[in-house]
C-alpha cells in the first residue's frame, strides 16, 4: 500500500506534465514564428516577447509544483490538477467546434463563448470548493483553482496552435474578415499574431481565476458546521 509521500511521487499534480507543455507551446510558438516572419513585425516583436515569458514562468511553476512534498499543498494541486484536465478538455471541445463546425446564425457563436465562460466559471469554483473541503483553507483553495487554470490553459493553448497550424488554410477562412481590417499583407502572419494575442489574454486571465473561487469557498465555509454544532 502506497504512503502519503511515495503517492506524491507519482506525478498526481501534474508538474511534470505542465513543464512538457511549456515546451511544447514554446515550440509551437517558434514553428509560427519561423513560418510567418511577419508576424513578429512592429507590435509582434514584444507580443512574441511576452508570451514567451508568461509561457516560462509556467514552467517554473510546473518545476515549483512538482517538488511540493507538503501534504495540503500536494492535495490542492492535485484537486487543480483532476479538474484542470476537465477544464483542457473542454477547451478542446470549444476550439474544435468554433474551428470545424459550422454555426448559423450570428447568436450561435455568441451562445457559445457564454457557455464555455461559464462552464470554466463552474470548474473553478469546483477545484477551489474541493480543495478548501480537504484543506480547511482558503489560500490552498486558490492554489486548487489557479494551478486548474494554469494547467487548462496550456492544454488549451497547445491544440489550438497545433489545429491552426495544421489546418492553416481553415483558419484563415474563419478570419477573413479581420484579416483584411488589419491591413496585413501575409494571412499566415496574421493568424500567428492573432494567435498569440489570444494566448496573451488566456494567460494572463489566470491572475483573476483566484477571485472566481473565493465566493464558493466562503459560502462553503460559512455552511460547514463547527464541530458539535448542528449544520446550516
Amino acid at each position: 500500500m502506497m504512503t502519503e509521500s511515495q503517492s506524491m511521487r507519482v506525478d498526481a499534480t501534474g508538474g511534470g506534465a505542465a513543464a512538457l507543455g511549456v515546451l511544447l507551446v514554446l515550440s509551437l510558438f517558434a514553428i509560427g514564428v519561423i513560418r510567418h516572419p511577419a508576424s513578429i513585425d512592429d507590435i509582434g516583436g514584444p507580443l512574441f516577447a511576452k508570451d514567451v515569458t508568461v509561457v516560462m514562468t509556467y514552467g517554473a511553476a510546473g518545476l515549483w509544483v512538482r517538488r511540493q512534498r507538503l501534504t495540503k499543498v500536494g492535495i490542492a494541486l492535485r484537486v487543480g490538477a483532476a479538474v484542470g484536465l476537465a477544464l483542457g478538455a473542454a477547451h478542446i471541445a470549444n476550439h474544435v467546434i468554433e474551428s470545424f463546425v459550422p454555426l448559423g446564425g450570428r447568436m450561435a457563436p455568441l451562445v457559445l463563448g457564454a457557455g464555455h465562460m461559464l462552464l470554466m466559471l463552474a470548474l473553478f469554483c469546483v477545484a477551489g470548493s474541493v480543495a478548501w473541503a480537504r484543506t480547511r483553507s482558503t489560500g490552498f483553495a486558490v492554489v486548487g483553482g489557479v494551478w486548474c487554470a494554469m494547467l487548462a490553459v496550456l492544454i488549451g493553448l497547445a491544440f489550438a496552435f497545433t489545429s491552426n497550424l495544421a489546418f492553416e488554410a481553415r483558419a484563415v477562412l474563419r478570419l477573413q474578415d479581420a484579416f483584411l481590417a488589419s491591413g496585413m499583407r501575409d494571412s499566415g502572419a496574421f493568424l500567428v499574431r492573432n494567435s498569440l494575442e489570444a494566448a496573451r489574454r488566456h494567460l494572463s486571465r489566470c491572475l483573476l481565476w483566484p477571485c472566481c473561487c473565493r465566493l464558493p469557498v466562503a459560502c462553503s465555509a460559512l455552511c460547514s458546521p463547527a464541530p458539535g454544532s448542528p449544520p446550516c
